[in-house]
């Protein structure tokens, strides 16, 4: 519904970056977490339909709570 209402088709994420690290004092402090435990940072740009920055997204998941599964799919 918020696609539609503000023009931003799924396919219009510009890039998406996923990493592992190790969490700084401030975000293991939040994650309930020892300081320098692994983590995985991810990091979004999505764009409108015209191509205008709409959001930029930084998140830090724990790394011993989250697994992620990546389906890859060729546009033809």
């Amino acid at each position: 519904m918020i696609d539609k209402r503000i023009s931003v088709p799924s396919e219009n994420e510009l890039a998406r970056t996923h990493q592992s690290r190790l969490a700084t004092v401030s975000e293991a402090k939040l994650l309930h977490l020892s300081a320098q435990t692994p983590v995985i940072y991810m990091e979004r740009i999505t764009v409108t339909a015209e191509g205008m920055p709409l959001e930029f997204l930084e998140s830090v998941w724990r790394s011993d709570l989250y697994d992620f599964e990546f389906t890859l799919v060729r546009k033809s």
